[in-house]
């Protein structure tokens, strides 16, 4: 193929990198959902090792709000924790429940409207109870009910990373 100048060598670079590069985002979705369906798949039939085990999972959230702090800086994000006590224990596979407080935290980030508060809460009573609540930076104009169906099975018009095996903020 012969160029007549370096702007069109540029627009053909970068339109064999676009393509490159989405290959690449492709690949790499189509490997999580096969790993997500392959992880569904055990858990459902039972044959999923979990490994539980004595965890604070106050110690955890005050990681995930560590690991997420810059993060969230970039949106003008600012996380407020209000964690009952320090040592809130309970039985947990680390790896999992890591897996998704990651998931709740990215959600948080990719649906918060820019320049508000996402309020953590960490509370024991007779049972641990996590909230997360933001400003959505889409209104929600939609039912309680269809707001389950959307944790249930994702956004259909979903056109960005995922899966549609989430939660839904709001």
């Amino acid at each position: 193929m012969f160029f007549h100048s370096s702007a069109n060598y540029k627009h053909y670079y970068n339109k064999k990198t676009v393509a490159a590069r989405q290959r690449f985002f492709y690949a790499k979705k189509l490997k999580n959902l096969t790993e997500d369906l392959i992880e569904a798949s055990k858990i459902s039939s039972g044959n999923e090792t979990v490994n539980l085990q004595k965890l604070n999972f106050a110690e955890m959230i005050l990681q995930a709000n560590g690991e997420f702090a810059e993060k969230y800086e970039s949106k003008d994000l600012k996380l407020i924790s209000k964690i009952e006590k320090e040592g809130i224990f309970a039985q947990l596979d680390s790896k999992k429940m890591w897996r998704v407080l990651e998931n709740i935290y990215n959600n948080a980030y990719k649906h918060s409207l820019e320049g508000t508060r996402i309020y953590v809460n960490v509370e024991q009573n007779d049972k641990i109870v996590f909230t997360m609540k933001n400003i959505s930076k889409e209104e929600l104009n939609i039912t309680p009910e269809e707001l389950m169906e959307r944790f249930v099975r994702g956004d259909k018009s979903r056109t960005s990373g995922g899966n549609g095996l989430r939660s839904f903020n709001s």
